[in-house]
């Protein structure tokens, strides 16, 4: 985390200081649980929903170990682009065709409207899968951006398994079972299962820098 987040900080660029950013480091405990990158998105968007009153301000999620180039800037260009209603929900992924999305930028009342992520997608894969569906049966515009990242590689950490749990040496067994619960999917399931049904417990809460805060939560 200190190599990503040193590196993550250095791509941040002079923007309009009437911009405010913050910034929140969720990471998993060791609690013998998979892992669970959905669930910890909405811990995320949970935790500063219940620590900040802003009530128009743009969600946004970047995993750690994927460092955008072009810097921050991009989520402050993002923002706007939501701002003017050209869609829903904005998705970044590789210049060359990889998955999904790496990261996202999303209203507070959209993330709230969609119930955040699935809980129960335990294991690497899939979870992108999952809120596209959500996307679609709650009628909500998505747009995908290519760009490029830093990977772990370029980031200059080698020892991925000392980060990794022994769940990303499973990751594509896990993601096809997740990709099968999605067949069922219905608006109904989707109340079932996100924010509304989140539970979680923090049992360590730092302040980094003044805008950046870091949870490590039990899920």
């Amino acid at each position: 985390m200190p190599v990503c987040l040193e590196k993550f900080l250095s791509k941040i660029k002079v923007f309009d200081k009437n911009v405010d950013i913050k910034f929140l480091i969720v990471e998993q405990s060791d609690d013998n649980k998979r892992f669970n990158l959905g669930k910890l998105i909405n811990v995320g968007f949970d935790f500063y929903n219940r620590t900040t009153n802003e009530k128009k301000w743009i969600f946004g999620f970047n995993p750690i170990d994927m460092i955008p180039l072009e810097g921050i800037d991009i989520y402050i260009q993002g923002k706007n682009y939501l701002k003017e209603k050209k869609c829903n929900f904005l998705g970044y992924h590789y210049q060359i065709e990889q998955g999904h999305y790496k990261s996202f930028l999303c209203s507070k009342n959209n993330f709230i409207k969609l119930n955040g992520f699935t809980n129960n997608f335990w294991g690497y894969g899939a979870e992108d899968n999952e809120i596209q569906y959500r996307l679609i049966l709650k009628n909500m515009k998505q747009e995908l951006k290519k760009i490029n990242f830093y990977s772990w590689g370029e980031v200059g950490e080698d020892n991925l398994h000392f980060y990794h749990s022994p769940d990303a040496l499973l990751g594509l067994e896990h993601h096809e079972t997740n990709l099968k619960k999605i067949k069922n999917l219905t608006e109904d399931k989707i109340q079932l299962d996100g924010l509304s049904t989140l539970s979680y417990n923090i049992i360590d809460k730092q302040k980094i820098y003044d805008n950046i805060d870091y949870i490590k939560v039990n899920i």
